[in-house]
C-alpha cells in the first residue's frame, strides 16, 4: 500500500506541507550551501558503489541456460543507475594460489620473473577486452584487498571455526610465505613484497597498458576477527605485519594510499572499553604513522541468536567520533576512512533460501548507514555496500547479499536465468541524486535528513531510524520565492504483510499528509521553475576535546576542554557526547557549557540497543551560538557510577546570514520554569480553579509547578500543565494571560521557544506575537504571566529545570 496517505492540490508556495499534529518538522533552506571540510556536493563515486570491479567474471553470462536477463549486464547496471566500482579481493589471491611460483633462491618469497610474466599476461588480456575500458573512469576510488589467508604468515596455525557456517581458515597456496621476523626481514616482508609486485605488474599506471591501478590498498581483510578472536595472536604483532607490508608496497608503488586495519566488528565498549584499548587504540599507536587512511566495516545485525542489534544512528556516530578524536590527539590529524564493507548481517537466516524479505533486512540498513557517512563527506574516501554480483562460489544455500538471483528463486517464477534481486531497489532509489548540498534540519532525531540542489532540481532525502511509521511536515524555504512545479516521490519501505520491500515511484501534487514508512527511505525530487540561487552558506567545522575516555563516577563532573573554536555572528553548535554504559544506567547527564546549563534531549539517534550487552551511542546537545568562546569548558555529570564518556566533540555551523532552526531538545520532557523577575517558580494556580492562570509565586517545585513540553508543529511548542492535564493558552479573553485551560492545541496554545545567550529561555505567544512576561507591574510579589512585551528583558526570562 502506498505510504503517502493523502495527496492534496499543491498551493504554489514554498511551504511544502501543512502542519500534522505531532509530525516531525523537516526544513530545507535552499539558498544556504552546506559545506564541511571544504566539501559541499554529493560525490556519487564515494557513495553509490558496488562491491565489484570491471573485470569481475560475474558480469558475464553463466553457463548453459543460466544467462543474464540482458546481454549487457554491466552497462545496464553501471550506466543505468550511475554506479561506481568499489573493491576487488579475488585476483590478488587467485594469481598467488594458482600461478605464482616461489623464488627458488629465496624460500617463502615470490619469483619476480614469474610475477612479471603473469602480470604481463593479465594486462594484455585486459587490453584485449576493450568493452570494459569505458568503465575506467568509475574505478578511480576502488580498493584492492587481500584475504587474510594465504597472506598472513603461518596461516596453517590458524584453523577456522568449525562451528561457523562461514568460509574460514587458510586458503590453499602452492607455497607458504616466509615466517621470518628479524631486523633484516621484519614480520611480513615476503607478503608485502608480493603485494607490491602484484600492484605494480598486474595493473597499469597512467599511460600504461592494463587495468588501472586502484586508488587504495587495504592489505588483508578483518584480521583480528580470526587471529585474535578465534585464536591468540597478539594484535600488536598483526599491526607490525601491516607496517611491514605498507613499507614494502610503498617501495614499488609509492602513489597508492594504504589503509587498515579493516575491522570486522568495532565494538569498542566491550569489556568496559578494553576492546578499544587492545585493538583500535593499539592500531593507531603502532601503525598510525604507516597508514594513509583508516578502514572499517560497519554492519547492522538483523538476526543472531534471536537478537537484532543495530549500529545505525548513535552507535555509528560514537564509533567514528572515538577514532577521530583519538587520531587527533595521538597523530594531530583526523585521517579519512574507507568503508570497504557495510550493510546488515542476518546469521539466523543464512541457511534459508533467498526471499524478498531477506533482501529487506539488508536494504533497510543501507541508506541509514550511508547517510551517516554522507554527514562527514570530507572524511569518507569511499563507502561500499557489501553487495556481490552473483557469488556463485558460495554454493547452496545461495549467498544472502547478491545483486542478482536466478529466476527460480522467486516465488512463482521458473528458469535458471539471472535477474535483479530486491537489492537493486537501493540503486533505483538513489539513481538521480546529485548536486550541491544545502542546509537541512529535522526536529526528530530518528529522521535522517539531507538535501542537494542541481540547477532547477532539488533532492530531499529522508530516512527513518524508527520501527514505526512517522508523519512528516516538509518545508522548503527559498528566500527569493522560486516555486516547485512538480514533485517526484521515491519511497522504499516494507509492504503491509511484512514480506517484501516496495519502491514507490510517483508524481505527486503535494507532500501534505506525508508519512515515512517504518525503517523506510524517501527521495523527493522537486523541479523548480528556474535554477535555485545558492548565495548563502553554512560552514560546518568539527572540534575535538583535548581528552577522552573518562570513567563515570556518580555526581562527579567530568571536565573536557574544546579549544581553538571559531564562530561567527550567525550560527549554532551541537555538542556530541558519546558514552558506553550498562543498561539501566542513566543516559542523561547534566551538562554545563562554559558554566551555563544546557538542555539535554531525551531522544537519541537510533534505538536504545536493548539487545546489545551494553549501550554505546552519541548524544547531541544543542549549544547556543552566544555561548561559544575561543576556548570552551564542558562539564558532564551523571547521577550514578559506571561506564565511560568515550569522546566529546562539537560541530560548529557558521551562517553567512541569520538562519534559525527549531529547538526541540525539550520535547517530551517535564520541566519547571523559574522567573528571573523574582526567582520564583511558575505555577498553574488554583486561585482560579476554572482557568488555572499561571503565576510566578512558588518557592519550590510540586505538581502544580510542572509542565510537559509538547511538539506543536511548525517548530513551535505547547505546554501541558501537570496540575490538570490541560494545555497552556495565551488567552485573549483574559487579557492575554497564560492559563492552563485548553483540552487541545490550536493557535493560542502554541509558543516559540527561545534560548537566550545567558542560558535562560523566553517564550513568544503565537496568538499575538508578544513575549511572555512575569509582570511585576501587575503584582510585584507574585507576578502573573502575560503575553504583553515586544522585546526580551529580565522579566521575560526564565530558567529551566528538567524534572
Amino acid at each position: 500500500m502506498n505510504k503517502v496517505i493523502a495527496y492534496l492540490n499543491m498551493v504554489l508556495c514554498i511551504i511544502a506541507s501543512l502542519a500534522l499534529g505531532n509530525a516531525a518538522e523537516i526544513e530545507v533552506n535552499l539558498n544556504f550551501r552546506h559545506e564541511v571540510g571544504g566539501v559541499d556536493s554529493f560525490d556519487r563515486s564515494k557513495f553509490i558503489t558496488i562491491h565489484s570491479d570491471p573485470g569481475d567474471n560475474e558480469w558475464n553470462h553463466g553457463s548453459g541456460s543460466a544467462v543474464n536477463f540482458t546481454d549487457d549486464l554491466i552497462g545496464d547496471f553501471i550506466d543505468g543507475y550511475d554506479v561506481y566500482f568499489g573493491r576487488a579481493t579475488g585476483a590478488i589471491t587467485y594469481w598467488l594460489t594458482n600461478e605464482i611460483e616461489e623464488d627458488p633462491t629465496r624460500p617463502g618469497f615470490s619469483s619476480l620473473s614469474n610475477v612479471q610474466h603473469w602480470g604481463n599476461y593479465a594486462r594484455n588480456n585486459y587490453e584485449a577486452n576493450t568493452a570494459i575500458h569505458q568503465y575506467e573512469a568509475k574505478w578511480g576510488r576502488s580498493i584492492v584487498a587481500g584475504h587474510l589467508f594465504p597472506f598472513y604468515p603461518g596461516g596453517s596455525n590458524f584453523p577456522g571455526d568449525p562451528t561457523s557456517s562461514r568460509r574460514c581458515g587458510p586458503a590453499h597456496a602452492k607455497w607458504d610465505f616466509s615466517t621470518a621476523d628479524t631486523a633484516l626481514e621484519p614480520w611480513g616482508t615476503a607478503t608485502g613484497e608480493y603485494m607490491a609486485r602484484y600492484l605494480k605488474y598486474f595493473h597499469g599506471g597512467p599511460g600504461e597498458t592494463g587495468m588501472p591501478r586502484p586508488g587504495y590498498f587495504t592489505i588483508v581483510n578483518e584480521p583480528l576477527y580470526w587471529l585474535s578472536g578465534l585464536h591468540d595472536e597478539p594484535p600488536a604483532k598483526v599491526f607490525e605485519f601491516f607496517n611491514t607490508c605498507a613499507a614494502e608496497v610503498r617501495k614499488e608503488v609509492p602513489d597508492i594510499k594504504i589503509a587498515g586495519y579493516t575491522t570486522a566488528h568495532p565494538n569498542f565498549e566491550v569489556d568496559n572499553f578494553q576492546r578499544w584499548e587492545e585493538r583500535w587504540k593499539s592500531f593507531i599507536d603502532v601503525s598510525g604513522d604507516s597508514m594513509d587512511l583508516w578502514c572499517i566495516h560497519l554492519y547492522d545485525n538483523a538476526g543472531q541468536q534471536g537478537k537484532q542489534t543495530y549500529r545505525r544512528g548513535g552507535n555509528v556516530e560514537a564509533t567514528f567520533d572515538m577514532i577521530e578524536q583519538y587520531s587527533q590527539m595521538r597523530l594531530g590529524e583526523q585521517k579519512s576512512f574507507l568503508i570497504s564493507e557495510y550493510g546488515a548481517t542476518a546469521y539466523d537466516y543464512e541457511d534459508q533460501l533467498w526471499s524478498p524479505w531477506k533482501d529487506w533486512l539488508g536494504l533497510k540498513s543501507l541508506s541509514a548507514l550511508m547517510m551517516t557517512f554522507m554527514d562527514r563527506p570530507h572524511l569518507i574516501e569511499t563507502s561500499i555496500p557489501f553487495i556481490l554480483i552473483k557469488a556463485e562460489w558460495a554454493g547452496s544455500p545461495p549467498h544472502g547479499r547478491r545483486l542478482m538471483r536466478q529466476a527460480w528463486e522467486g516465488e512463482g517464477e521458473t528458469g535458471d536465468h539471472w535477474v535483479y534481486s530486491e537489492l537493486i531497489k537501493f540503486y533505483q532509489l538513489w539513481s538521480d541524486v546529485k548536486g550541491t548540498r544545502v542546509d537541512s534540519y529535522s526536529t526528530e532525531a530518528d529522521i535522517q535528513t539531507d538535501a542537494y540542489v542541481d540547477q532547477n532540481k532539488v533532492y530531499v532525502i529522508l530516512n527513518n531510524l524508527e520501527f514505526t511509521d512517522l508523519p512528516v511536515n516538509l518545508q522548503l524555504v527559498d528566500r527569493y520565492g522560486n516555486q516547485p512545479q512538480s514533485i517526484r516521490l521515491k519511497h522504499l519501505y516494507l509492504n503491509d504483510t511484512g514480506t517484501a520491500p516496495v519502491l514507490d515511484d510517483l508524481i505527486i501534487s503535494s507532500t501534505n499528509g506525508l508519512v515515512l514508512g517504518s525503517e523506510g527511505t524517501m527521495v523527493l525530487e522537486y523541479t523548480f521553475a528556474s535554477p535555485v540561487l545558492i548565495d548563502q552558506s553554512s560552514i560546518e567545522t568539527k572540534y575535538y576535546a583535548s581528552d577522552y575516555l573518562k570513567e563515570i563516577t556518580s555526581s562527579t563532573p567530568l571536565v573536557f576542554d574544546i579549544n581553538g573554536v571559531s564562530h561567527g555572528s550567525y550560527g549554532e553548535a551541537v555538542l556530541r557526547i558519546s558514552m558506553g554504559r550498562n543498561h539501566g544506567k542513566s543516559l542523561k547527564p547534566t551538562v554545563l557549557f562554559n558554566g551555563s546549563p544546557l538542555v539535554v534531549p531525551v531522544d537519541w539517534k537510533g534505538d536504545m540497543q536493548s539487545q546489545k550487552d551494553r549501550f554505546f551511542g552519541m548524544l547531541e546537545v544543542p549549544v547556543p551560538n552566544e555561548l561559544l568562546q575561543n576556548n570552551n569548558t564542558v562539564s558532564i555529570e551523571f547521577p550514578d557510577d559506571g561506564g565511560h564518556v568515550s569522546s566529546v566533540t562539537m560541530q560548529v555551523f557558521e551562517f553567512s546570514a541569520a538562519l534559525e532552526h527549531a529547538d526541540t531538545s525539550l520535547i517530551g520532557q517535564t520541566i519547571a520554569l523559574k522567573a528571573k523577575a523574582n526567582n520564583k517558580y511558575v505555577c498553574a494556580d488554583n486561585v482560579d480553579p476554572v482557568n488555572r492562570t499561571l503565576w510566578a509565586n512558588r518557592t519550590a517545585v510540586g505538581g502544580w509547578e510542572k509542565f510537559v513540553v509538547v511538539d506543536a508543529g511548525g517548530g513551535l511548542i505547547a505546554l501541558k500543565a501537570n496540575a490538570n492535564g490541560k494545555y497552556v493558552s495565551s488567552d485573549p479573553g483574559l487579557n492575554w494571560s497564560l492559563a492552563a485551560n485548553r483540552t487541545a492545541i490550536s493557535g493560542l496554545e502554541k509558543f516559540t521557544w527561545i534560548l537566550n545567550s545567558d542560558g535562560t529561555v523566553s517564550l513568544k505567544a503565537n496568538g499575538n506575537g508578544q513575549y511572555i512576561c512575569a509582570d511585576r507591574k501587575l503584582n510585584s510579589s507574585a507576578p502573573p504571566l502575560e503575553a504583553n512585551r515586544t522585546s526580551i528583558g529580565t522579566w521575560e526570562k526564565f530558567t529551566v529545570e528538567i524534572e
